[in-house]
């Protein structure tokens, strides 16, 4: 006996349409730069199909062709090749301080350099880290937008006189694409990398005296120098301790500083007296070397005026190119080529707030904050600043 006929519903026979339609035109996978062979992942036989492409060996067509445009330039090239090789193996390229590098101020942060983009999920503080006598530093750990370039800042500062031991595991990172990070250099995946440094002694020293004067970088319209009065100088990791303020002839003198090597803060911020509106003179850093027991003068500083609107906003979408506002390029013409760019959202405090101002202004190359090593003349100095 024959069944009678049941209507289905509009909703059955849609679901079964759309049931068909896949069957007939399954949705097609999503397209992977460098995979050329169509498998969704990307190994050396993708690397060697783009390679003999770019030989004439045998040439790709269609998505496959696509695929090959690694860097997505637009060209199949050895460009997209190397490219590639990053890709499949990636690897610890540098880091700041490097491996054995001495009297590292202890305000310093570390930073890693990678070959490729790291997944995030893989960056924390198990398989990046910073330890001295066997104890974890506590440490700030921060990925760049281009997830490159992680930085380690240090909440206290590294201890003074110490051998930082900072170790990046790469059986545990790996890149975007999940390959393990070579972080020993090998040329095989994994493996562990072991960056130490030492850092300056901070021992305050009885008798060890450094003096000095700061000036203005512009000279007055008698062509004399101008002293700059109330700039601040602080020893780096020392500051609550030594530190001077310059008086009304520019003059400094910091008393029991450590005996060597040590850095310290220039901060022209402090200085109020005759500074245009909207103006300001710069914050830099100086390392400076000191005589146990000797009172050292270390000569003359000078810091330039940044001028009212030389700071401007930075972008974190696009790119922004900073220029010398127009008041030095009115004065000098040359200048108007002269530009900064700064990427996208790559501004960034220590605390990890982003965003914020950059500005540059040109610096008398005969009158910068310190001397230059011998032989070395330069016909154009710029200063890089930031708001704070």
């Amino acid at each position: 006996m024959r069944r009678p006929y049941q209507r289905r519903s509009f909703l059955t026979q849609a679901v079964l349409a759309v049931f068909f339609l896949w069957v007939l035109s399954p949705p097609s996978a999503p397209t992977i730069p460098g995979d050329v062979d169509g498998n969704e992942f990307v190994d050396d036989r993708d690397l060697r199909a783009i390679i003999n492409h770019i030989l004439g060996v045998t040439l790709l067509t269609g998505e496959a062709l696509a695929n090959a445009d690694v860097n997505g330039d637009g060209a199949v090239d050895v460009a997209d090749v190397v490219a590639l090789n990053l890709q499949l193996n990636p690897r610890l390229v540098s880091s700041s301080p490097s491996s054995g590098e001495a009297e590292v101020a202890v305000t310093r942060e570390t930073i890693l350099e990678f070959s490729v983009g790291l997944d995030p999920a893989t960056v924390n503080e198990q398989t990046i880290f910073a330890e001295f006598g066997g104890v974890k530093l506590a440490a700030r750990i921060h990925l760049s937008p281009d997830q490159r370039i992680v930085t380690l800042f240090y909440d206290p500062p590294l201890p003074a006189s110490a051998r930082v031991r900072v170790t990046v595991d790469g059986d545990q990172l790996s890149s975007a694409g999940g390959a393990a990070i070579d972080a020993d250099d090998d040329g095989q995946p994994g493996g562990i990398a072991i960056i130490e440094f030492d850092t300056l002694s901070l021992t305050s020293f009885p008798g060890t005296i450094v003096c000095g004067r700061v000036f203005a970088s512009e000279l007055d319209s008698n062509g004399m120098n101008v002293p700059l009065e109330g700039v601040m100088i602080t020893v780096d990791g020392m500051e609550k301790e030594i530190f001077a303020t310059t008086d009304n002839m520019g003059n400094f003198r910091l008393e029991d500083v450590p005996a060597g090597d040590f850095f310290v803060h220039i901060d022209g911020g402090s200085v109020t007296k005759d500074v245009p509106q909207g103006a300001y003179y710069p914050f830099v850093g100086k390392s400076w070397e000191s005589t146990p027991g000797i009172e050292v003068n270390i000569g003359n500083i000078f810091l330039p005026l940044v001028i009212e609107g030389t700071l401007q906003e930075v972008s974190d979408l696009t790119e922004t190119e900073v220029k010398f506002p127009q008041a030095i390029i009115d004065d000098n013409p040359t200048f108007a080529e002269v530009s900064l760019m700064v990427p996208a959202d790559s501004l960034f405090a220590d605390d990890g707030k982003r965003g914020g101002m950059v500005g540059i202004a040109p610096v008398d190359p005969d009158r910068i904050p310190g001397e230059l090593p011998p032989g070395l003349n330069f016909a154009l100095v710029i200063t890089v600043q930031t708001a704070g």
